[in-house]
């Protein structure tokens, strides 16, 4: 396996059945994985690459922490 660049220092991750999320301490959220469900927060399912990483946009706010389940439809 290949290290993942998130572009910053990671400070939690949460894992689910086929993505990940990350939260940086800048607060941004980094997901990757599957999301044909709309598991990564991309705002679509489009089903990306394993390690394709998604930043999801939370509009100009900074995430506190990061939680996810086993499998989100």
């Amino acid at each position: 396996s290949a290290p993942i660049d998130l572009g910053g220092e990671a400070v939690a991750i949460s894992l689910g059945w086929h993505h990940s999320c990350t939260l940086l301490e800048n607060g941004e959220l980094k997901c990757w994985g599957r999301n044909r469900d709309g598991q990564l927060g991309a705002g679509d399912t489009n089903d990306f690459d394993i390690l394709s990483v998604v930043t999801v946009d939370l509009t100009c706010q900074r995430a506190l922490s990061v939680l996810q389940g086993w499998y989100l439809p």
